[in-house]
């Protein structure tokens, strides 16, 4: 009986201590910690204190760590406004890790740096630029397009641009993507002849 009765109490003491634990930790669930990993990454950016990093790390860190891609793209921003080399290193772990994880805003800031890099890092580019054009980054598909019409990474290709610019303006209306081709219509480029009609139709629809 008295054995039972200190196992009751040792119980009872256990529980007590890891609902302390819980308080003092302020355990959450995994949707709230994403919520508020969330709020605090989109705070950085006009609030750079401590206490918004900290609280990055605090819900974001561990998110991060199990792999969830938003998550990641979010912790990086702890690490970009600090120019030492070790947080850019860090910075652009997260971000890879990211964008390799499907991620769309990461995959188009990372497009961006390797645009202009080795052929390997050029195809990875584009590819990540077509994705994240397709889920909702609205400048990827005009970007597209300034690479095929200008040969920014990739060689110039006419047909491939116009089919970048259409996309970015039937999905985004983008301005720029008018007047891209414009430009190609006008002068024309490799792949697609000049044509007036067509220079004129855009550039009236860029006017609207």
């Amino acid at each position: 009986m008295k054995k039972a009765l200190q196992m009751k109490i040792k119980i009872k003491e256990t529980i007590v201590a890891v609902l302390l634990t819980m308080i003092s930790f302020d355990v959450i669930s995994e949707d709230d910690s994403k919520a508020l990993c969330d709020k605090y990454a989109e705070e950085i950016y006009v609030n750079k204190s401590k206490s918004t990093i900290n609280n990055i790390r605090k819900h974001c860190k561990a998110l991060a760590e199990s792999g969830d891609a938003k998550a990641q793209y979010n912790y990086a921003s702890i690490f970009f406004f600090d120019n030492s080399t070790d947080s850019q290193i860090k910075h652009k772990k997260w971000m890879l890790l990211s964008a390799n994880n499907g991620y769309a805003k990461a995959q188009y800031f990372m497009a961006g740096r390797y645009l202009r890099g080795s052929p390997d890092q050029v195809i990875q580019a584009v590819k990540w630029y077509e994705n994240a054009s397709r889920k909702g980054i609205s400048p990827a598909p005009s970007i597209l397009g300034d690479a095929y019409h200008k040969g920014i990474g990739v060689p110039v290709d006419g047909k491939k641009a116009v089919y970048w610019y259409k996309f970015a303006v039937e999905k985004y209306d983008n301005y720029g993507a008018m007047l891209g081709l414009v430009d190609i219509y006008t002068h024309g480029i490799k792949g697609v002849a000049a044509n007036k009609a067509k220079a004129k139709y855009w550039q009236l629809k860029a006017d609207e």
